[in-house]
């Protein structure tokens, strides 16, 4: 089923210095990648994309991502042996039109199903030497993911969407390293880090979901629904957060570097 595409580029970026930390982080421990050429998967804006080919000296670097909205503020960033392609990662980790040098994600295979399967298909696409940079959120036990499942799996919501409710693929930290040495990665660097971001109220949680997580239910409902939607989970989320300023909200993210032996 071909689905609407939700993603606001403006409502994702409302969070932008947290969201791009993680990335910081992980750029940080990779080791020289000059001269490589890099595939950045779910390049979303692709502004995070341009910074990883000029800081790590890549000399050609192809992002791809399924979300039009997003690709159209990448635009801005293409030059000179940087271009976006729409492509959904399923789909392109099927047909690759080739192995590279570096094999990077940031926050985008947390949406694709199946990761024992899925990550050996991804370090697939290194070539000898190559280097592979993953960040997936993994907080998808904090009441601010459980209660978008809950809610949608109600009659009202569930009637409409078939039963369907957003279930995290993501493993134990353990097996992500498991994975990643069983498909001939060496040099691995697996960790998990909680960011503690401070909003200014618990409201913001809503408004950070609404650019991440939500959107896999907006693309499903009519617009209508997903308004209720939107009401009746603010009213519960307000149940379980304290209503302080700044609100403290631990965000846990796995981060995962390795190179290809």
């Amino acid at each position: 089923m071909t689905t609407p595409d939700a993603w606001s580029p403006a409502q994702y970026e409302r969070f932008k210095a947290q969201r791009s930390q993680p990335f910081a982080d992980l750029l940080a421990r990779l080791p020289s990648c000059a001269g490589r050429v890099g595939l950045d998967l779910g390049c979303g804006t692709g502004e995070l994309t341009r910074i990883a080919h000029d800081r790590l000296g890549l000399q050609r670097t192809l992002g791809v991502d399924r979300s039009a909205a997003m690709l159209e503020q990448a635009e801005a960033f293409t030059g000179p042996g940087l271009t976006f392609e729409r492509r959904d990662i399923e789909s392109f980790l099927l047909d690759s039109p080739g192995r590279f040098g570096l094999v990077l994600s940031n926050a985008a295979l947390q949406w694709l199903p199946d990761h024992p399967t899925l990550f050996p298909r991804v370090t697939s696409l290194l070539g000898e030497d190559g280097v592979l940079a993953v960040q997936i959120p993994a907080n998808h036990d904090h009441i601010s993911h459980v209660l978008a499942a809950q809610l949608a799996a109600e009659p009202e919501f569930a009637s409409v969407i078939g039963g369907w409710t957003r279930q995290s693929p993501v493993l134990a930290l353990e097996r992500y390293a498991e994975l990643l040495y069983g498909a001939g990665l060496r040099e691995l660097d697996v960790w998990c880090q909680v960011y503690l971001h401070e909003l200014p109220n618990w409201r913001a949680v809503v408004e950070w979901v609404k650019g991440t997580l939500l959107t896999a239910y907006q693309e499903r409902m009519p617009a209508a629904l997903f308004e209720r939607f939107l009401e009746l989970y603010t009213q519960r989320l307000e149940f379980f957060c304290e209503d302080t300023s700044p609100f403290l909200y631990p965000f846990k993210r796995f981060l995962m570097v390795g190179r290809q032996a």
